[in-house]
Formats: C-alpha cells, structure tokens, sequence
C-alpha cells in the first residue's frame, strides 16, 4: 500500500490501482476491493482522466510557456500571467513534472536578466514542492532535484549543491 501511495503522477496511481484490483480480484478480493475503491476515488478527484489527457495537459503547458517566454523578451509580461502560468503548472497531476516546468520557468527568468522573479518562483513554488516530494518519494525527488539544480544553482549555489550532495 505504501508504495502504491507513493506513486507521483496521479494518473499512474489510478491505473495501477486499477491493475492491483485486477490481479487481486480472485485470490484478496478485500484487499482488490480497497484498490479499487480509492482508483475510482482518485479517478473522481483528479482533473486528468488518462494518460493521454495528461500528455495533452502537460504540452498545452509547455506551449503557454513558450508564448510566456515571447512576452517576457519584450517585457510584456505581467505578474497575473506568471499567477496564471504558475496555476496551469500546479494542475499538472506530477509533482515531479510541475518540478520541471517550475524549474524550466525560473530559468527563463534568470536568462532575461529579472532575478528577482527568478528567486519568487523557486522560494513560492518550486523549493516546496522538492520538499514535498522528498517525503513522499525519495526516488523521485533525486530524478527532479537534478532537473532542478542548474535553477537552484544559479540563485544559490552553495545551497544547491549542498542538497546535491545530500543524494549521495
């Protein structure tokens, strides 16, 4: 159950609860009843419904912060587009892949020179969501602490490597 649990991507844990449900049927059916009820509730709960929803979600993100990047080149931007860019990415239903996006946005801002939002992004966002991850799947938080490290680097570099070298 713990590992079941600890699964990031929401929709991953649906359709292996699914599965679970499946395998146990015949020989646990409590036990394949349980999975089943919390996939159907998860399922409920969740604002993606497949995987395919989720692939489409994540690159309509991307492509949002493509167009983000285009007006922070001319700074156009506001700080409601960042709010609402920032709340496209907190839908996603992976903290791991929310982690990337974050990362990837806090990036952009370093490269245009407006470190001050830079710094917004990763304290308001992006930091507590390795947080968060950390306890609730190590595994995964290694994978997105080096996605997020050249972000957390360029802000802080000795912190950064100090969580760096906290992996080894």
């Amino acid at each position: 159950k713990v590992a079941w649990e600890r699964i990031d991507c929401v929709w991953d844990r649906v359709r292996v609860g699914f599965a679970i449900a499946n395998d146990l049927s015949s020989a646990h059916r409590t036990t394949a009843r349980e999975y089943l009820s919390k996939a159907v509730d998860l399922r409920k709960r969740s604002s993606v419904i497949s995987d395919d929803a989720a692939r489409i979600q994540q690159f309509s993100i991307m492509l949002a912060m493509r167009v983000f990047r285009g007006l922070m080149k001319r700074r156009l931007d506001s700080r409601v587009d960042r709010e609402l860019l920032v709340g496209l990415i907190r839908q996603v239903p992976s903290t791991a892949s929310q982690i990337t996006m974050l990362a990837d946005l806090a990036l952009r801002f370093h490269m245009a020179g407006r470190l001050e939002e830079c710094r917004e992004i990763l304290a308001d966002h992006l930091k507590p969501k390795l947080t968060d991850l950390l306890s609730t799947d190590p595994i995964a938080y290694a994978g997105s602490l080096a996605e997020a490290a050249p972000a957390l680097f360029v802000t802080h570099p000795i912190s950064a490597t100090v969580m760096l070298k906290a992996l080894e």
